[in-house]
């Protein structure tokens, strides 16, 4: 009886040393992608700070209409995107 109680818990200490290694592995990995995908957010954040968005131009179709007859057109950055002429910061690529 002592026998089979050694032998079990010998494979039950065998088990639980194997998952805690698998564990360790599992949470050294997850931790490298997080790594990697902060990384990544924080240069997708600076970079999109660095975006300014500055109105170079005002595009206007002639051959229509405005209720606005002194209206400039829609502003346009120096990317090609339109931009809310309210909130210039936020440009449309459309």
């Amino acid at each position: 009886m002592q026998t089979l109680f050694v032998f079990v818990a010998s494979i039950v200490h065998y088990i639980l040393n194997v998952m805690k290694r698998l564990l360790l592995k599992i949470t050294k990995s997850a931790a490298l992608i997080f790594l990697i995908l902060f990384v990544i957010l924080a240069a997708l954040i600076f970079w999109s700070e660095n975006d300014k968005t500055v109105i170079e131009k005002y595009v206007k179709n002639e051959r229509l209409t405005t209720v606005k007859a002194d209206w400039r057109g829609t502003p346009v950055d120096q990317k090609g995107r339109f931009v809310n002429h309210e909130f210039p910061f936020f440009a449309f690529d459309g």
